[in-house]
């Protein structure tokens, strides 16, 4: 997958934008520089969350028939929200930084430790069960299509993905409902963060992609703006959008 970028300031001088535009593969780092043929030097940075992206990497391999390649990113993005969730709701309790940080280290590793640890701290703070459990047949799914080369049907890995779906949905409804100012806090901590990270360039725009879940849009705009979707609906969705859609383009 590709990002098309386009430089804003010749934009702002009426130039066509697809005189101005970029393609970029996408960067772990979220840091994206372009030097405009009109002698702009700047730097993208994309603001939204990685399991956001992730999670429509897992839609895109759907989509172009690699089933596969789907549930393996389907599974990153629901342990990248695992990460997300644990670091917000520490930070909603004063935990800082880098306390989070190198504790981290200890499970970084571990997709079931990180789970478990998540487990127990939406227990502690919620005083209740988490509202969602992988179950058995989910898990033995996922480590067979991983981690025994397992081809998946487009049906199985649709059938993965609405579930992953749902329960980054219920989860992160939660937080956003329980934890509301960190909420929003952490993604503009996210943005400064990115922002720093990018270094010394004088000219930088900050992007807020479009994606399924939409979890960095319900963080910007709150409930104004967002889509309130099930899986179905936002599939269709995402299946015009890939197709037409101006940030996302696939790569050749």
């Amino acid at each position: 997958m590709r990002i098309v970028f386009t430089c804003p300031h010749c934009e702002l001088e009426g130039i066509n934008r697809e005189e101005v535009t970029q393609l970029s593969t996408v960067r772990d780092d979220h840091i994206y520089s372009m030097n405009c043929p009109n002698g702009h030097n700047l730097v993208h940075i994309i603001i939204n969350y990685k399991f956001e992206i992730l999670y429509d990497f897992g839609l895109m391999a759907l989509m172009d028939g690699y089933a596969r390649e789907a549930v393996s990113s389907f599974a990153a993005a629901f342990e990248r929200f695992i990460e997300y969730s644990i670091e917000l709701i520490l930070k909603d309790s004063g935990i800082e930084d880098d306390s989070f940080k190198e504790t981290w280290k200890s499970i970084k590793k571990s997709s079931e430790r990180q789970i478990g640890s998540f487990y127990f701290l939406f227990l502690h703070k919620y005083r209740a069960v988490p509202p969602w459990k992988i179950i058995e047949s989910e898990r033995a799914f996922r480590n067979r299509v991983i981690h025994e080369g397992y081809m998946p049907t487009e049906e199985e890995t649709i059938t993965y993905a609405k579930s992953v779906y749902n329960q980054i949905e219920l989860i992160n409804n939660t937080l956003k409902e329980s934890s509301n100012e960190e909420y929003r806090k952490f993604l503009s901590d996210r943005q400064e963060m990115l922002t720093v990270k990018s270094g010394e360039t004088k000219l930088k725009c900050s992007l807020l992609l479009d994606t399924t879940l939409g979890a960095s849009r319900a963080a910007l705009l709150g409930t104004e703006g967002t889509r309130v979707e099930n899986f179905e609906q936002s599939y269709e969705r995402a299946k015009e959008r890939f197709q037409d859609g101006w940030y996302y383009q696939k790569g050749n």
